[in-house]
């Protein structure tokens, strides 16, 4: 054997040696999805039977008896006049939130004159009070 024949047969060998890890990681891999199929189906079973039902009903009977009585209310609805009793009660609530803040205001006024009045009493007294320890002072002598 040539040395040129040697090296075609270690590079068959090589690359057959990669093929053979190649092929060993895809069956790994193959097993891996096969597991991982087998539980999205168990799952997707669980959720079939959720939706229509295993010996009760399932959420999609549930939903459309739903809908007939959404249905039945919504034509009870269009015959009663509660939307126009909705429009008033809203147009009063309104009306009560105005008064409340006008309310509100006014007491905010009322409590600031209050505040007013009492730092001008607290003034004049301090003042009264500072006259008269200044004419007790004077008077006295204290101070001289």
């Amino acid at each position: 054997m040539t040395p040129s024949e040697q090296d075609q047969n270690q590079l068959i060998i090589d690359n057959l040696a990669a093929i053979r890890q190649a092929m060993e990681g895809s069956i790994a891999f193959q097993a891996r999805m096969d597991e991982k199929m087998t539980t999205f189906d168990k799952k997707l079973d669980r959720v079939d039977k959720a939706i229509f039902g295993n010996g009760k009903p399932g959420i999609q009977e549930q939903l459309n008896s739903q809908d007939k009585r959404m249905q039945s209310i919504e034509n009870i609805e269009k015959g009663c006049k509660i939307g126009e009793v909705i429009n008033v009660l809203e147009d009063i609530q309104e009306r009560h939130a105005d008064e409340d803040k006008a309310a509100e205001e006014c007491k905010e006024a009322e409590q600031k004159k209050t505040d007013e009045l009492r730092k001008f009493r607290y003034g004049l007294i301090s003042a009264i009070v500072m006259f008269v320890l200044d004419v007790a002072v004077r008077v006295t002598g204290l101070l001289k």
